[in-house]
């Protein structure tokens, strides 16, 4: 890929010794000398024959074996992200309200940037309970509000996609 030029060459009868893939240097004043391949050839109706000529160069495809050769456990190992560990939000707070007619907890979170989430669970246990019962809030939201009349406690979870 980086010996990109071709040439189409008129020649004379000369070059029908060439073959496909034969190794020539060409040399034209406009852009210098550089080596190239036959790529094709077709007879010229002027009686000469037209060639088809791409540049290389063979230092494009030189192998150096103390360069180009290691052993297979030198090879750098890809990590590849893993769609079953998504990070937790850098920040949670959590705030009771206290008031004459009920208690509510709230809680917020900073949003979590991952393509794997689709999005957050809570779930909260009053005291005189003793399962943990889902919050049904909306999946995406960075905030929630657990309306309660006594002690509770929260929990929350990342849900991948």
């Amino acid at each position: 890929m980086r010996r990109q030029r071709e040439v189409a060459f008129p020649a004379n009868l000369s070059a029908l010794r060439l073959r496909p893939w034969d190794g020539v240097t060409v040399a034209l004043d406009r852009v210098g000398r550089f080596p190239a391949r036959v790529t094709g050839w077709r007879l010229s109706p002027d009686g000469g024959v037209d060639l088809s000529l791409a540049e290389e160069d063979p230092s494009v495809s030189n192998w150096n074996t103390a360069v180009d050769e290691r052993a297979a456990g030198d090879s750098p190992s890809v990590v590849l992200p893993s769609p079953g560990v998504i990070a937790a939000p850098a920040a949670i707070a959590v705030a009771t309200h206290i008031t004459a007619a009920f208690w509510a907890q709230g809680v917020s979170w900073s949003p979590v940037g991952s393509a794997y989430l689709a999005g957050y669970e809570l779930e909260f246990m009053p005291a005189s309970v003793a399962v943990w019962q889902g919050y049904d809030g909306a999946l995406g939201a960075t905030a929630a509000s657990v309306t309660t009349t006594e002690p509770t406690r929260l929990s929350g979870a990342r849900r991948g996609a």
